[in-house]
């Protein structure tokens, strides 16, 4: 039964589009990022020069990894890596041609990492394990008919990013569950203690003996059950959780990448159908919201001295106030229309009037 299950599943259509598409934005943009901030430092990281510059013999095989070398013996050879990196992540971004650009962006990626281990963080780990699954993916914008192997080969790739995001949020759990700082709940405190891993003003929030325990055993209560919630009515919330904790960590140690990389794999996890669904409430809530954000009726049109610095004051005072616009001050001194409402100069210009417009009916109040 289980197996027939995922079977149908490989095979009846393109998984997760919505899921890969918001993945492959946050990697490229991820990528980029980190080139900027490394353009200048690319012969001192990975020249010919540079630091230890480790052979891709090891990732590649002798042939491609001999020939990614000898690029990286020179300077131009360096920059011209670096640029189809770039190139691909740009593609990532935009949507163009995304298999041939998480090719591109697999290889040379691999390739700068490998040149440069100690480099690398968390989120290079498993950006590199992504970029490869992405390659097997369907392009952005094909339509292929269900039961085609590319079907099968798309939503694999789908299926193996996510066993990946469990696998990684079950064992970091588990590895947290049997350290002896998590166990006792002084994890939080700890890293937030270590000026290279926290914001100064997050130290002194993590001395506080409630907020380190409740936060240190919510994140392993969090990651142990994360397989479980994901078959559960609880998936959404679990990942909302999951992006909120990572923004927390972005913010308050410094790891921007590889929360950046995580909240993209979580956005992956929402299906197609979870999505339409989501844009259906949103598109409710936006759509009572500018109901509440229209005029109201009935609307009020006062008219005043335009001339008169109390009466301009007065109405400044009332526009900031009338938040929703319901109130239309008109300076009789520009606009005739009071004669509409059968007011004469005179009149508008003795007091300020009012007048409640419903419907058809009109109230006029002086």
């Amino acid at each position: 039964m289980m197996l027939s299950r995922v079977t149908r599943w490989l095979s009846d259509e393109p998984r997760h589009r919505t899921g890969l598409r918001a993945l492959q934005i946050a990697v490229g943009m991820v990528i980029l990022a980190r080139l900027t901030t490394e353009w200048r430092y690319v012969g001192y990281f990975w020249g010919p020069r540079g630091l230890q510059g480790q052979s891709t013999t090891l990732v590649f095989g002798a042939h491609l990894g001999h020939l990614i070398d000898r690029a990286f013996a020179t300077i131009a050879g360096t920059w011209a890596i670096v640029g189809i990196l770039a190139f691909g992540a740009a593609g990532l971004v935009s949507g163009w041609q995304t298999r041939l650009c998480s090719i591109i962006t697999a290889i040379a990626l691999v390739s700068v990492d490998s040149r440069l281990l100690e480099l690398g963080d968390g989120g290079d780990n498993v950006m590199r394990l992504v970029v490869i699954y992405m390659v097997v993916a369907l392009p952005n914008g094909a339509r292929p008919r269900p039961g085609q192997l590319r079907v099968w080969f798309h939503n694999l790739a789908i299926l193996t990013i996510m066993a990946q995001v469990i696998i990684l949020y079950t064992t970091a759990g588990l590895a947290k569950a049997h350290g002896p700082r998590w166990y006792a709940g002084t994890a939080l405190y700890l890293i937030n203690q270590v000026e290279w891993f926290s914001h100064p003003s997050t130290r002194q929030l993590f001395k506080s003996a409630v907020v380190t325990s409740v936060a240190t055993y919510a994140t392993v209560l969090f990651q142990v059950w994360f397989p479980m919630a994901m078959f559960s009515r609880f998936k959404q919330l679990w990942l909302v959780i999951g992006m909120a904790m990572h923004i927390g960590i972005a913010v308050t140690m410094g790891l921007w990448m590889f929360s950046s990389v995580m909240i993209g794999l979580d956005l992956m996890l929402i299906a197609d159908e979870e999505y339409r669904a989501i844009g259906r409430r949103l598109a409710v809530l936006v759509g009572r919201a500018r109901r509440r954000l229209q005029v109201p009726q009935p609307t009020l049109v006062l008219y005043f001295d335009g001339f008169c610095p109390h009466c301009v004051g007065f109405v400044r005072l009332v526009r900031a106030l009338d938040v929703r616009r319901a109130i239309d001050a008109r300076s009789f001194r520009h606009d005739e229309s009071y004669r509409d409402f059968g007011l004469s100069a005179p009149d508008v210009s003795a007091r300020m009037h009012a007048i409640v417009i419903s419907g058809t009916r009109q109230v006029r109040g002086g």
